[in-house]
């Protein structure tokens, strides 16, 4: 069903607090139990791959179970790999932390703090990243570049985000013991003395041009941003308790999918601000696609719907033929009350795929044209842009009536 587009929410304004960090240790526990099917079950409606907590408490991926058992009211975190695959992590029902998918599956020996969830990143030079609020509150890490307690004390109840650095390294973003949202890693750690809502958490993207971007519900409960392109109040109230999700827009820009205070799911941005008149479950929060995946600017949100079922929800930009909407699509996967999906990224750095080869048919002299302007360069080295295009001009130059073509030419695309 196709829903029509609703602009309307209250403005709140933000108070800020300040104040210090501080340091605490790990501690461990045993493998989890065997997980039981979720009901309902029925191939997912979407282009997008989604983990969750189902209503037995066991992990899925895919639309399988993974046959590990989460602890209640957690959420698992997914990362695509940089080479293929993808890595999953979560607090396993005995409380410690584990990696599940391409490269392993293990419990990491590493105690979490009770009702906090861990984020991983797929790194640029290969492997992943995880970080988490350990037992001690303390902000860890662990994972290819190391493993160790960052010396950062956490807001009990709280998870951090990560983001892999397409030059390498990553940056995380936590709400501090003091409430304010701080920023540690690669590009530094900073205090940014912006206060957090109780019990919420952020949510942290690379941009495609470098730098970061943060989203998160502020002590007012209204919807801010921080971070290289801006900082300020976008004026939205949310859900207290909930957590918004940013995704990068590779033309320029962000989009965050959020709870507002209505219940309903929403999204602002760059590319639209808009009510997707979808019901979310109470105390939930959504996971907004890479907007990269999908060039025509659809933008996809997995979260758990009223009647806590794990749903899709689709804003399509007006076209030539329609004018812009959404819609959404329950996947009949039941999820555990009070929990989030989490979608899986691209990769930080992807690589050139051939798209199309136009052959050589006789007499027929090829333009570039302006959709791939850019002769490639080496196409076994890695790329950033995704979606960006390329082209290798073939068997000879030619004329046209838009200049200088080829005979044959081959389009790739960043992916």
């Amino acid at each position: 069903m196709r829903l029509c587009i609703r602009r309307a929410l209250r403005r709140i304004l933000l108070s800020t607090a300040a104040g210090a960090v501080g340091i605490l240790s790990v501690a461990c526990s045993v493998s989890p139990d065997s997980p039981s099917l979720v009901e309902n079950s029925q191939a997912l409606n979407s282009s997008a791959d989604i983990a969750f907590q189902a209503n037995t408490t066991s992990l899925w991926f895919q639309n399988a179970p993974q046959n590990l058992g989460m602890q209640a009211g957690t959420n698992p975190a997914v990362a695509a790999l940089v080479g293929g695959g993808q890595e999953i992590a979560f607090q396993a029902n005995t409380g410690n932390l584990w990696v599940t998918g391409s490269l392993e599956t293990r419990d990491l020996g590493l105690g979490m703090a009770a009702n906090t969830s861990p984020a991983i990143g797929g790194l640029a030079g290969g492997g992943y990243e995880v970080a988490f609020q350990a037992n001690t509150t303390a902000l860890w890490i662990a994972g290819s570049v190391g493993t160790q307690s960052l010396g950062l004390g956490m807001m009990p109840g709280t998870s951090p985000s990560i983001t892999a650095l397409a030059a390498g390294g990553y940056q995380i973003a936590f709400q501090a013991n003091t409430g304010n949202l701080w920023v540690t890693g690669t590009l530094g750690t900073i205090d940014l003395g912006l206060g957090m809502r109780a019990g919420t958490s952020p949510s942290i993207v690379a941009l495609p041009g470098g730098g970061y971007e943060v989203a998160f519900q502020a002590n007012t409960t209204s919807l801010w941003v921080a971070g290289t392109l801006e900082t300020r109040d976008l004026g939205l109230g949310m859900m207290p308790g909930t957590s918004p999700s940013i995704a990068a827009d590779p033309n320029g820009g962000y989009e965050i999918a959020f709870q507002a205070n209505t219940g309903k799911l929403w999204l602002a941005g760059s590319r639209v601000t808009a009510d997707l008149d979808s019901a979310m479950a109470q105390g939930t929060s959504p996971s907004i696609t890479p907007l990269s995946r999908d060039p025509s600017g659809r933008i996809v949100v997995a979260f758990q719907n009223a009647d806590t079922r794990l749903s899709t929800a689709t804003f399509v930009p007006a076209s030539a033929r329609s004018s812009a909407h959404s819609y959404s699509t329950s996947l009949g996967l039941g999820m555990a009350a009070g929990t989030s999906p989490a979608v899986l990224g691209n990769p930080v750095l992807g690589k050139w795929v051939l798209g199309s080869d136009t052959g050589t048919p006789n007499g027929t002299c090829y333009s570039p044209g302006s959709g791939f302007p850019n002769a490639c360069g080496d196409l076994n080295a890695t790329c950033t842009n995704r979606d960006a295009g390329c082209y290798v001009g073939l068997e000879g130059s030619c004329s046209t009536s838009l200049g200088s073509g080829f005979k044959r030419l081959q389009l790739y695309r960043c992916q």
